[in-house]
């Protein structure tokens, strides 16, 4: 029997919103929410110059877990879009 494929649905077909993270400018990847028609949160790093270990690096600079689940829920989060 031949498998049959189903295309995936897209963020545009879904208006999911987008959270992005980077390990650089916050900005580089901003643009995808207007590619797509879609709330976007975007998580990068603006400051530099710190030393340490990844996690506390990620952590210092808003990029850690915690950083990326905050910001999952505050892109679902339907009052933002009455602000």
């Amino acid at each position: 029997m031949a498998a049959t494929y189903t295309r995936p649905r897209s963020a545009s077909v879904c208006h999911a919103p987008i959270v992005t993270v980077h390990d650089a400018s916050a900005h580089s990847l901003a643009f995808l929410g207007s590619v797509y028609g879609t709330p976007t949160v975007p998580l990068g790093i603006d400051g530099f110059g710190q030393s340490g270990t990844l996690d506390d690096l990620y952590n210092a600079t808003g990029i850690g877990v915690d950083d990326i689940v905050a910001a999952a829920y505050l892109a679902l989060d339907p009052s933002e879009d009455d602000a």
